[in-house]
């Protein structure tokens, strides 16, 4: 019976933004999957009852290694392992030099794309001269990209300026 080598029952990766995706083959020549024969393995990479090749994109996959016999052996070996594609984070910016004037809210701040105010829009910006800090979050909308918390500033003055 062939017999397999794996690294782990259980491998997560950090999704690859270059390519967009993972690649597989990638993913196979970096994680050695080893045999006694010269048989190439049969790879199959499932999540939620379907089947993936070619690219991975964040989530849990079932891998399957399968090894048939070859000519000297008629048996064959199969492994599963759980690979875990992890999401990272996406480049981005910080919004600065915000102002607003008194009486304003945060509805009135204009952002970025991507980035919205953690605080209800209601909440009032504050006090004139003061410069207040409050919650953003930054979403590029896909969801091979972590949610991104910062801080942001926004300078008040009674006259807009």
């Amino acid at each position: 019976k062939p017999t397999i080598s794996i690294v782990s029952n259980s491998i997560s990766i950090d999704y690859s933004p270059s390519t967009n995706m993972v690649n597989i083959q990638s993913f196979i020549d970096n994680y050695s999957i080893s045999n006694n024969y010269d048989v190439t393995p049969t790879i199959t990479f499932t999540k939620d009852g379907q089947t993936y090749s070619g690219i991975l994109s964040v989530g849990t996959y079932t891998v399957t290694i399968v090894i048939n016999g070859n000519e000297n052996q008629n048996q064959s070996n199969t492994v599963q392992f759980e690979l875990v594609v992890k999401a990272i984070d996406p480049e981005y910016t910080i919004p600065s030099g915000l102002k607003a004037t008194y009486g304003q809210t945060l509805a009135d701040i204009t952002l970025d794309a991507g980035w919205s105010f953690v605080a209800a829009s209601t909440t009032p910006v504050g006090n004139v001269k003061d410069t207040n800090n409050f919650a953003v979050k930054y979403d590029c909308g896909n969801s091979n990209y972590n949610v991104i918390y910062e801080t942001v500033t926004i300078l008040v003055s009674s006259n807009g300026l």
